[in-house]
């Protein structure tokens, strides 16, 4: 994923600009946007919520109380931060777009304790961008709520940096693509289970809460879509892998190769492997995409200690899980 930077004034808190009502259903979205000249862009992922009974049903999910911290990523028209913020919540509201940024910005309200920052959520696939970072290290590891409608284009990379980040938020309410919602559910051995699944079920506690349709976005999307809650594992509870970069190599290669043995994939390692498979009581034909997570980590922990001589775990140019 490249991440093209984005160009705009910084952040505004809501009284320093005048505040307006904010379009609500799809038909004043439209004809908001087409009086300012602008057009939502596919490449940013930019589908609005038109529908006050999704925003409503995302809000009641994230079970906010008076003063929660909340960070949303897509600040899109607004409507969702509104609602986080009548909560009584304190939000920090991202916006990647700067046209829709000096819209909206300014238009959330007097009264409620709203920050709209113009910037980047990702600096790059595999780091959250300084202004995201300052807001993070300001409030600290659990002192935030994630509440969001993600920009699909950066949904998937944007939950494994805030779950990896050592000040991970102590919730997450978002919705996503229900192919990501899929892929981040699926158990071992289904044919959605793969990185981000491994990744993010280390760290956390994935459920469903509801599917919604194209009808309730606009423009509408292709792809149906789901709202998941997320709640990080207390720390130590779940294994973690000693090096968080080998490791999504490993992960890389084993998906990149999911129907090989695992003797096959590592062949370059295969008495680590051998050994791993004896002790875990599994076959020697297992394939790497039946592991569970916690398996996964122990069998690159039995790689890189058993093998450390022969270098570490290649970085093949593979297909993606």
């Amino acid at each position: 994923m490249r991440i093209s930077p984005t160009t705009c004034a910084g952040s505004v808190k809501n009284s320093d600009a005048e505040a307006g009502r904010l379009p609500r259903t799809g038909r004043e979205l439209q004809a908001f946007l087409r009086a300012h000249g602008v057009r939502p862009r596919r490449r940013l992922g930019q589908n609005f919520m038109v529908d006050p009974n999704l925003v409503a049903f995302v809000v009641r999910a994230a079970h906010l109380a008076a003063g929660d911290r909340v960070l949303e990523i897509g600040t899109g028209t607004g409507v969702l931060t509104e609602a986080l913020a009548a909560q009584g919540a304190e939000v920090v509201t991202v916006e990647a777009d700067p046209r829709l940024y000096a819209l909206v910005a300014g238009r959330l309200g007097q009264g409620v304790s709203v920050r709209a920052i113009c910037a980047d959520a990702l600096a790059t696939k595999h780091r959250l961008s300084a202004e995201v970072e300052a807001v993070l290290q300001a409030w600290g590891p659990g002192g935030y709520h994630v509440v969001a409608n993600l920009p699909y284009s950066i949904a998937a990379a944007l939950l494994v940096n805030l779950l990896r980040h050592p000040a991970r938020p102590r919730a997450l309410v978002v919705t996503v693509q229900r192919e990501v919602a899929d892929r981040l559910l699926s158990p071992a051995g289904t044919s959605s289970y793969g990185r981000l699944g491994v990744e993010v079920q280390l760290r956390a506690r994935v459920a469903r809460l509801r599917d919604v349709p194209p009808e309730v976005f606009w423009p509408r999307p292709e792809v149906q879509s789901s709202v998941v809650d997320i709640v990080p594992f207390p720390e130590g509870m779940r294994p973690a892998p000693a090096d968080e970069t080998a490791f999504s190599r490993f992960l890389k290669q084993v998906f990149g190769q999911r129907r090989k043995r695992l003797t096959a994939v590592f062949r370059d390692h295969r008495p680590a492997v051998v050994r791993f498979l004896e002790e875990q009581g599994l076959k020697a034909s297992t394939r790497g995409e039946v592991l569970d997570p916690g398996q996964l980590v122990k069998a690159f922990a039995a790689l890189s200690a058993g093998d450390a001589e022969k270098g570490p775990v290649a970085d093949p140019q593979g297909p993606k899980a």
